[in-house]
């Protein structure tokens, strides 16, 4: 055989449809989708050797799935249907697609079986239908109502995911004074709860101490929330936390959803937030921001005696570093020091 030539349609045809059958057993769609696969290529070899224009055929099926299918929003098929209908409608439009009824459909004269006696007098295997000889107009096309996109078969599953956005992140950035972030802090929670409770309720112009103090709690809880993830979640399940935390030797413990610090000191006559002080992560920007305005409250204490105040309350880890970093970059304190060495 001379390959360099191409190979007669019927040839082609045998090939193409042993090649796109699958070996495996399948489901008669998909047999159907294969051979609309193969009449768009069949009928892309017969245009480009009669040198007529493709777009100028019409196509017909009697599988409403197909047609479903090509008419269907491609990106929810499986893989399988998807790339056959993107090789579909790479040679051919789904407007060039028609439904036929079974009963008028010439292939299945041979595809269901028919004897050699039979077949001679098959007027609609040897001359197909009569009507579609006729101009388009006059066609006696079969007009079927299509199956939904979200009924019909061989859909990918849709899988939802959930992502949690947290928000207060946005909000703690612009902030550099721990004040003014619990202030904001507190107005947004109140408007939170002036909508939960539909406006039912008067407040005050002013906030109020314990409106302070809740909106201090919540902004500790999300930095703990953050950054002790892992045994937040031990904790709350009782479970012993792992090895590799770098809180385990503290003994924590939660607290109406903090942590505080356990040990010993649950025995001492002292107040109980210096009995279980609430744990920060080192090097954090709410950190830092307490750090800061416990120095400028303190006028400018040294590192120690303000790592000392910050121990009243809370429980920092390298707070030893923080005191003294947050010491040696204040402004007002680095020029005094120089002024008074000069």
């Amino acid at each position: 055989m001379d390959w360099d030539k191409p190979f007669p349609i019927a040839m082609q045809t045998k090939w193409s449809a042993f090649y796109q059958t699958p070996l495996k057993g399948t489901i008669i769609p998909r047999l159907e989708l294969n051979g609309a696969l193969l009449l768009a290529e069949l009928v892309n070899k017969v245009s480009e050797s009669w040198g007529f224009r493709l777009g100028s055929c019409q196509l017909w099926t009697d599988s409403i799935i197909v047609l479903s299918w090509i008419n269907s929003q491609q990106t929810r098929l499986k893989s399988y249907v998807l790339n056959r209908i993107s090789q579909i409608l790479k040679l051919t439009d789904a407007n060039q697609w028609h439904h036929v009824r079974t009963a008028e459909n010439p292939a299945d004269v041979i595809s269901r079986g028919i004897s050699a006696k039979e077949l001679l007098v098959a007027d609609l295997w040897w001359q197909g239908l009569r009507w579609m000889s006729n101009q388009n107009s006059q066609w006696n096309a079969s007009e079927v109502q299509l199956i939904k996109d979200e009924e019909i078969p061989e859909q990918r599953t849709v899988k939802l995911a959930l992502v949690i956005y947290l928000p207060l992140t946005k909000l703690f950035d612009p902030f550099s004074n721990w004040h003014k972030l619990v202030r904001s802090v507190a107005w947004l929670l109140r408007f939170i709860r002036y909508m939960k409770l539909k406006k039912t309720i008067e407040y005050p112009k002013h906030l109020l101490a314990s409106e302070l103090q809740g909106a201090k709690v919540a902004v500790i809880k999300w930095v703990q929330r953050e950054s002790f993830h892992e045994e937040i979640k031990s904790l709350e399940t009782n479970k012993e936390l792992l090895r590799r935390s770098i809180i385990k030797n503290l003994q924590p413990f939660t607290k109406d959803g903090l942590i505080h610090v356990g040990g010993r000191l649950e025995y001492s006559n002292i107040s109980e937030q210096q009995k279980h002080p609430l744990v920060l992560p080192a090097r954090h920007k709410i950190t830092r921001l307490i750090f800061e305005d416990r120095h400028r409250e303190l006028l400018h204490c040294g590192p120690q005696a303000l790592l000392t105040e910050i121990r009243r309350m809370y429980w920092p880890l390298r707070g030893r570093i923080m005191a003294r970093s947050v010491t040696s970059r204040c402004v007002q304190c680095v020029i005094y020091v120089k002024a008074w060495k000069m």
